[in-house]
């Protein structure tokens, strides 16, 4: 939140201790619910920023405790730029020229997450392939061993994550671009943990 506070004109403040005075107004509520989910753009009243905390398990192979877990920075910028209004990279009107979905190994329920956006605005910038908004290449597969995303023309994707503010600068100047000044240039945060 710090970091999209600094780059843009956005700034997001802690109600928790007056929610009732917020309660009527627009403003974001981070649950722990399953899985790691925001609507794109904001809407009126309450908005849910679905971060799962995860249960601790045994890893069988490395015999060692994990978490899978959603409150990791990457999956928080992630969903918190869709919430201000930006789509993945990977669904641009354009994408045709930089990517070649591979459907045949995507998982059953979840290639609505790959659909092309046919009226989106692009701002005339140039595709972005460490953008935190495109899916890793492997995304929803149903063998994780075999990409669902392929890189046209020997660009490459990142798997990992590199240097943070060099991989937000282009979706930084997108979210600059949108008009949410005059939406609000605050957005409330109530924190709440929730299972369901």
């Amino acid at each position: 939140m710090e970091l999209i506070s600094k780059k843009t004109c956005v700034s997001f403040v802690n109600i928790y201790k007056n929610f009732k005075k917020y309660n009527k107004k627009d403003h974001l509520t981070i649950v722990n619910a399953p899985g790691c989910r925001s609507a794109i753009g904001r809407n009126p009243g309450q908005n849910f920023l679905r971060l799962e905390l995860g249960q601790i398990r045994l890893n069988p192979k490395t015999k060692m405790l994990v978490r899978k877990t959603c409150v990791k920075r990457r999956i928080v910028l992630h969903e918190l730029l869709h919430l201000l209004g930006l789509f993945h990279e990977h669904q641009r009107s354009d994408r045709d020229k930089y990517l070649k979905i591979n459907y045949k190994n995507i998982r059953k329920g979840k290639k609505i997450n790959f659909v092309k956006l046919e009226n989106d605005v692009t701002w005339g910038l140039p595709y972005n392939y460490d953008s935190i908004m495109n899916y890793r290449v492997n995304a929803f597969a149903k063998n994780p061993k075999n990409l669902t995303i392929k890189i046209r023309n020997g660009n490459r994707l990142c798997k990992v994550l590199k240097i943070w503010l060099t991989i937000l600068l282009i979706n930084i100047t997108l979210l600059n671009h949108q008009n949410i000044t005059t939406i609000t240039t605050t957005i409330s945060i109530k924190l709440q943990n929730q299972t369901n």
